[in-house]
């Protein structure tokens, strides 16, 4: 299984009901994706969101990724966070909330001017 845990940091309370459409955008399209096999967001601390979602494989994964929902949401990131973080891997399990936080500090931290 191929396992993607994410956290962003809306810059602010002005900027969360447009992080909320793209969000849920993205989740309606990563729920109607082939090879989804877990969908999971939550709400952390303050303007923390975390998504973890698990797919058959990479392949499968990346087609959602190139997806109009969240190929849009991708490129509004700059304006809309502080800071983003993913962690991709190959998993036997699906890993809980804790988990995937603790896991997250280990991963990938993004220039948000790249999406921008």
């Amino acid at each position: 299984m191929h396992i993607s845990i994410t956290r962003l940091e809306v810059k602010g309370i002005l900027w969360l009901p447009l992080f909320m459409i793209h969000a849920s955008r993205s989740v309606r399209e990563g729920q109607a994706s082939n090879g989804l096999i877990h969908l999971e967001t939550w709400k952390g601390k303050g303007l923390v969101f975390h998504t973890l979602t698990v797919w058959e494989d990479e392949r499968k994964k990346l087609a959602f990724v190139r997806g109009k929902a969240h190929l849009i949401a991708m490129k509004m990131t700059s304006k809309m966070a502080r800071s983003a973080r993913s962690l991709h891997y190959e998993g036997e399990a699906i890993p809980t909330r804790g988990s995937a936080e603790r896991q997250l500090e280990f991963g990938k931290i993004h220039d948000l001017h790249q999406y921008g």
